[in-house]
C-alpha cells in the first residue's frame, strides 16, 4: 500500500518542479527584457527578419568606429590650430622686438637673447606630441621633427657657411669689419642655401613631407596637421637663427641692420604662410563637423530602426514578470504541499 501511494505523489512533485524550472527561465528572460528593453532571444522572435537586425547593427558599429576616428581627427586639428596660433604670436612678438632693437644701443645683445628664446619656443611647438606621437613629423611620428639648434647639425651648418663665405669664424674679432654689403651677399647666398629644401631636410628636419591623413565619418581623407617642412617653419627658423648666431653680437651697425631687415622680411612671409595653413586646417575642421552632424543623424535613424525590430513593449514585459512571479509563488506553495503528502495521513 505504501508503494502504491508514493508513485503518484512523486510524479506530481516532479511535474511541479519542472513547471517551476520553466517559469524561472521565463522570468529571467522577462526580467532581462524589462531591463534592456530588447527581446531576450532576438533571433527566435524575428525569425527570417534577423538578417535585417544584424545588418543594421553592423552598420551602426561601422558608424561608431568612424565617429571615434573623426573625433580623434578633430582633436588633432585643434592641437595643430593652437600650435599655429602660438607660432604666429611668437613671430609677431619677435617682430616687435626686432623693430625696437634695430637702431637701439645694445640692440644686438637684446635681440640675440630674444632670438635664442624664440628659436627654443618654436622648436618646442613644432615638436608637439599627440597621443605619444610627434604631430608635425608627417608620417615620421616617432622622432622629433625639428632638431635642436645649439650644439647640433643646424648650428654646425650655419657656422660652416659663415666660415666658407667670410674666411673667419663667428667669434673672430674681424667680424666687426664685415660691411652691410658683405652681410647682404652672405644672407642672400650661403646662408640662404643652409635653409634650402635639400639642406633643410639634411640638417634641420626629421619630418616627412607626407602627412598622415585622418578620415571624416563619411570616409573622406583629411589632412589635419602640418609638417615641419611646411614653408613657414624654415623661414621662422632662419629669422631666429640669424639674429641669434651671426656675428655673435659683434657686427657693425650696417651689417646688423642688414640681418634685421632680412629677418623682418622672413617673419612677414612666415606669418602669411601660417595664415594659409590656418585656413586649410579651418576648412578641414568644417568638413569634419559637417560629416559628423550627418553621421549623428544617420546613427539616430539606425538606432530607431533597430529599436523597432528588437524592442519589447515595456508594459507587456512588466506585466509578464508580475504574472510569472505570481505563478512561481503558487508553484512553490503547491510543491511544498505535495512534498508533505503521504497515505499515512489518511489511514
Amino acid at each position: 500500500m505504501l508503494r502504491f501511494g508514493t508513485v503518484p505523489t512523486l510524479l506530481m512533485s516532479t511535474a511541479s518542479r519542472s513547471a517551476i524550472k520553466s517559469a524561472q527561465q521565463d522570468l529571467i528572460a522577462a526580467q532581462t527584457e524589462v531591463g534592456t528593453g530588447r527581446h531576450h532571444d532576438v533571433g527566435l522572435v524575428l525569425g527570417g527578419r534577423i538578417g535585417s537586425s544584424v545588418g543594421l547593427r553592423m552598420k551602426l558599429d561601422a558608424m561608431q568606429r568612424a565617429s571615434e576616428s573623426a573625433e580623434q581627427a578633430s582633436i588633432k586639428a585643434g592641437v595643430a590650430q593652437t600650435a599655429l596660433g602660438s607660432t604666429i604670436e611668437l613671430a609677431q612678438s619677435f617682430q616687435s622686438t626686432l623693430l625696437g632693437a634695430r637702431g637701439a644701443s645694445g640692440g644686438q645683445k637684446l635681440i640675440r637673447e630674444a632670438a635664442a628664446a624664440a628659436l627654443q619656443s618654436l622648436t618646442g611647438l613644432i615638436n608637439t606630441t599627440f597621443d605619444g606621437r610627434y604631430l608635425f613629423g608627417g608620417i615620421n611620428t616617432d622622432v622629433p621633427p625639428l632638431r635642436e639648434f645649439s650644439g647640433g647639425m643646424p648650428e654646425a651648418a650655419v657656422n660652416a657657411a659663415f666660415l666658407a663665405h667670410f674666411g673667419i669664424g663667428q667669434n673672430d674679432p674681424g667680424v666687426s669689419q664685415i660691411t652691410g654689403a658683405d652681410m647682404d651677399s652672405f644672407i642672400g647666398g650661403a646662408l640662404s642655401g643652409v635653409f634650402s629644401p635639400v639642406d633643410w631636410r639634411m640638417n634641420w628636419s626629421e619630418a616627412s613631407d607626407e602627412n598622415l591623413l585622418q578620415r571624416a565619418t563619411d570616409g573622406t581623407p583629411i589632412d589635419v596637421a602640418f609638417s615641419a617642412n611646411s614653408a613657414f617653419v624654415p623661414k621662422l627658423t632662419e629669422a631666429f637663427a640669424m639674429m641669434m648666431s651671426l656675428g655673435q653680437g659683434q657686427l657693425s651697425a650696417a651689417a646688423f641692420e642688414k640681418t634685421v631687415d632680412k629677418s623682418l622680411a622672413l617673419l612677414v612671409e612666415a606669418q602669411r604662410d601660417i595664415g594659409a595653413e590656418q585656413s586649410r586646417l579651418g576648412i578641414s575642421q568644417q568638413v569634419l563637423k559637417s560629416s559628423s552632424r550627418a553621421t549623428e543623424k544617420l546613427t539616430a535613424s539606425t538606432l530607431e530602426a533597430i529599436r523597432f525590430l528588437e524592442s519589447v513593449d515595456p508594459y507587456e514585459a512588466a506585466t509578464r514578470v508580475n504574472a510569472l512571479m505570481t505563478q512561481l509563488e503558487s508553484s512553490y506553495a503547491v510543491t511544498g504541499r505535495i512534498s508533505r503528502m503521504s497515505l499515512l495521513n489518511y489511514i
